[in-house]
């Protein structure tokens, strides 16, 4: 374990929720991150050492979501997440 996640177990000792940070914890949220921050695939997919599109799409799917085509539609209409026009 790294000096980091020892740490980590240190603090939270003998607390549900630290068992369930991992490396891939990590690296799932550091997906997450990057392409919340319309940083490309293809970077991020580097950044992460994956291998295929496969995982990052699925990770990244509501950050994805909130960038694709139905959402800026929904902007270019003036309309929030709920569908409600914007003032």
């Amino acid at each position: 374990m790294s000096t980091p996640w020892k740490g980590c177990a240190r603090i939270g000792r003998g607390r549900r929720y630290t068992w369930r940070v991992s490396g891939h914890s990590v690296r799932v949220g550091a997906t997450q991150d990057l392409l919340a921050l319309n940083i490309d695939l293809a970077s991020v997919m580097q950044a992460g050492r994956w291998k295929s599109t496969r995982m990052p799409m699925r990770y990244g799917e509501e950050a994805l979501a909130a960038r694709g085509g139905m959402a800026r539609a929904a902007e270019a209409q003036g309309r929030d997440d709920a569908g409600q026009m914007y003032k």
